[in-house]
Protein backbone atom coordinates (compact mmCIF):
# COMPACT_ATOMS: atom_id res chain seq x y z
CA UNK A 1 0.00 0.00 0.00
CA UNK A 2 1.50 3.22 -1.02
CA UNK A 3 1.96 6.03 2.05
CA UNK A 4 1.72 9.19 2.22
CA UNK A 5 2.90 12.11 4.46
CA UNK A 6 0.41 14.74 4.19
CA UNK A 7 2.00 17.96 5.35
CA UNK A 8 -0.97 20.42 5.90
CA UNK A 9 -1.97 22.68 9.35
CA UNK A 10 -5.37 23.11 8.60
CA UNK A 11 -7.43 20.29 9.79
CA UNK A 12 -10.21 20.96 7.56
CA UNK A 13 -8.32 20.45 4.42
CA UNK A 14 -5.81 17.92 6.02
CA UNK A 15 -9.05 15.76 6.88
CA UNK A 16 -10.98 16.14 3.49
CA UNK A 17 -7.25 15.25 1.72
CA UNK A 18 -6.77 12.34 4.16
CA UNK A 19 -10.15 10.65 3.69
CA UNK A 20 -10.33 10.99 0.02
CA UNK A 21 -6.82 9.50 -0.31
CA UNK A 22 -7.77 6.45 2.02
CA UNK A 23 -10.68 5.84 -0.47
CA UNK A 24 -8.80 5.23 -2.68
CA UNK A 25 -6.27 2.94 -0.89
CA UNK A 26 -3.69 4.82 0.01
CA UNK A 27 -1.72 5.05 3.79
CA UNK A 28 -1.87 8.52 5.11
CA UNK A 29 0.39 9.49 8.07
CA UNK A 30 -0.40 13.43 8.42
CA UNK A 31 1.50 16.02 10.38
CA UNK A 32 0.26 19.36 10.87
CA UNK A 33 3.52 21.39 10.66
CA UNK A 34 7.45 20.88 9.16
CA UNK A 35 9.11 20.08 12.28
CA UNK A 36 7.14 17.37 12.79
CA UNK A 37 7.15 16.01 9.12
CA UNK A 38 10.72 16.29 9.48
CA UNK A 39 10.78 14.26 12.31
CA UNK A 40 8.48 11.35 10.40
CA UNK A 41 10.80 11.40 7.30
CA UNK A 42 13.90 10.99 9.87
CA UNK A 43 12.37 7.93 11.45
CA UNK A 44 10.66 6.05 8.51
CA UNK A 45 10.50 6.07 4.85
CA UNK A 46 7.28 7.27 2.71
CA UNK A 47 6.60 6.40 -0.76
CA UNK A 48 5.75 10.28 -1.34
CA UNK A 49 4.89 13.57 0.28
CA UNK A 50 1.92 16.35 -0.15
CA UNK A 51 3.16 19.50 1.74
CA UNK A 52 1.90 22.97 2.25
CA UNK A 53 4.21 25.53 2.14
CA UNK A 54 2.72 27.93 4.38
CA UNK A 55 2.93 26.00 7.43
CA UNK A 56 4.06 27.39 11.24
CA UNK A 57 7.14 26.82 12.89
CA UNK A 58 8.84 25.26 9.85
CA UNK A 59 7.47 26.14 7.01
CA UNK A 60 7.17 24.02 3.55
CA UNK A 61 9.43 25.77 1.86
CA UNK A 62 12.20 25.24 4.97
CA UNK A 63 11.28 21.40 4.60
CA UNK A 64 11.31 21.73 0.77
CA UNK A 65 15.22 23.12 1.27
CA UNK A 66 16.19 20.43 3.67
CA UNK A 67 15.13 17.63 1.47
CA UNK A 68 16.81 19.23 -1.20
CA UNK A 69 20.03 19.47 0.95
CA UNK A 70 19.62 15.69 2.53
CA UNK A 71 19.13 14.91 -1.48
CA UNK A 72 15.76 13.34 -0.75
CA UNK A 73 14.07 11.19 -3.87
CA UNK A 74 10.84 11.05 -1.92
CA UNK A 75 8.30 12.64 -4.89
CA UNK A 76 7.18 15.58 -3.16
CA UNK A 77 3.52 17.48 -4.51
CA UNK A 78 3.13 21.25 -3.31
CA UNK A 79 -0.58 21.63 -2.59
CA UNK A 80 -0.34 25.43 -1.42
CA UNK A 81 -2.26 28.48 -2.17
CA UNK A 82 0.73 30.14 -3.20
CA UNK A 83 -0.53 31.03 -6.62
CA UNK A 84 2.46 33.32 -7.91
CA UNK A 85 4.52 31.75 -10.84
CA UNK A 86 7.39 32.20 -9.16
CA UNK A 87 6.78 30.06 -6.37
CA UNK A 88 6.03 27.60 -8.71
CA UNK A 89 8.75 27.65 -10.28
CA UNK A 90 11.28 27.68 -6.92
CA UNK A 91 9.47 24.76 -6.13
CA UNK A 92 9.79 22.59 -8.90
CA UNK A 93 13.54 23.32 -8.80
CA UNK A 94 13.73 22.56 -5.28
CA UNK A 95 12.30 19.05 -5.94
CA UNK A 96 8.74 19.13 -6.22
CA UNK A 97 6.91 16.71 -8.83
CA UNK A 98 4.25 18.54 -8.90
CA UNK A 99 1.83 21.61 -7.92
CA UNK A 100 -1.73 21.83 -6.75
CA UNK A 101 -2.94 25.34 -6.50
CA UNK A 102 -5.61 25.59 -3.17
CA UNK A 103 -8.41 25.60 -3.76
CA UNK A 104 -8.30 22.38 -6.05
CA UNK A 105 -11.26 19.41 -6.72
CA UNK A 106 -10.22 15.92 -5.27
CA UNK A 107 -9.44 14.42 -8.37
CA UNK A 108 -6.79 16.97 -9.42
CA UNK A 109 -4.76 16.21 -6.48
CA UNK A 110 -5.96 12.60 -6.70
CA UNK A 111 -4.46 13.01 -10.58
CA UNK A 112 -1.63 14.57 -9.20
CA UNK A 113 -0.52 11.69 -6.88
CA UNK A 114 -1.28 8.95 -8.97
CA UNK A 115 0.87 10.60 -11.94
CA UNK A 116 3.40 11.33 -9.96
CA UNK A 117 3.82 8.81 -6.80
Amino acid sequence: MTHILLVEDEERIAGFIAKGLQRHGFRVTMAEDGAIALDYLKQQSFDGILLDLGLPRVTGWEVMEELHKRKETTPVIVVTALALEDDQAKAISLGARAYVQKPFRFDQLLHAVEQHI
